[in-house]
């Protein structure tokens, strides 16, 4: 229509299907301490990346193209340059504390984060790890959702979560407000190397 080619839009008159509104699909703190553990004992290259996902809230997309070179270890921040993200919106991304100690041990002062060079390989180790960690269905997003929850549960801020992850204020609180309880909260930004083997040891469950 825009072009001239037709004068009508053939697509007007088709009824549009009504979706279900479903929760977005979090881990469980035992889920994340499980996949993190799993990836330190059999896969600890990925490691970086996994807690940036986890505690920094970027797109797999995002990840995938980060340099260390972007990590301000000194202001503790995690620059997504505009060309990198989907947004096209640059955005400076907090390093948590535990964040910090899960990349300082392998920190470079320049190459890229994720050890593949392709995202569909990338993605299959994700997977096996998955897999490992026994976390089954995999939830959509799972790690960037996780971080959109307890940080929301931690700061209870929508503009500085939405800030956080380059998404809308609004967005922040009809996908992640109310997912997560306080002590799960608490638990959550405590995950660090050096803790791993903390809380239950059973499968875990997926959250309600």
């Amino acid at each position: 229509m825009r072009k001239g080619y037709r004068a009508d839009n053939p697509t007007a008159s088709i009824e549009r299907p009504i979706l279900d509104d479903r929760p977005v699909g979090i881990l469980t703190v035992e889920q994340a301490r499980g996949l993190l553990r799993v990836a330190k004992e059999s896969d600890p290259e990925m490691l970086p990346a996994l807690a940036i996902g986890l505690f920094a809230g970027l797109r797999r997309s995002e990840v995938f193209a980060l340099d260390w070179s972007e990590i301000d270890h000194e202001h503790h921040t995690i620059e997504v340059k505009g060309i990198k993200a989907r947004t096209r919106q640059r955005r400076l991304v907090s390093v948590a504390d535990n964040l910090g100690e899960w990349l300082n041990p392998h920190s470079k002062t320049s190459g890229p984060i994720s050890p593949e060079r392709n995202i569909d390989v990338f993605s299959e180790r994700l997977h096996e790890l998955a897999v490992k960690a026994q976390i089954s269905p995999w939830p959509h997003n799972a790690m960037r959702h996780s971080f959109g929850s307890y940080f929301l549960g931690k700061t209870k801020d929508e503009n500085l979560t939405a800030s956080e992850m380059g998404n809308s204020p609004e967005v922040i609180i009809k996908h992640y407000r109310a997912l997560v309880r306080d002590a799960d909260v608490t638990r959550f930004w405590r995950l660090a190397p050096g803790n791993l083997h903390e809380g239950s040891a059973s499968k875990p469950t997926s959250p309600a």
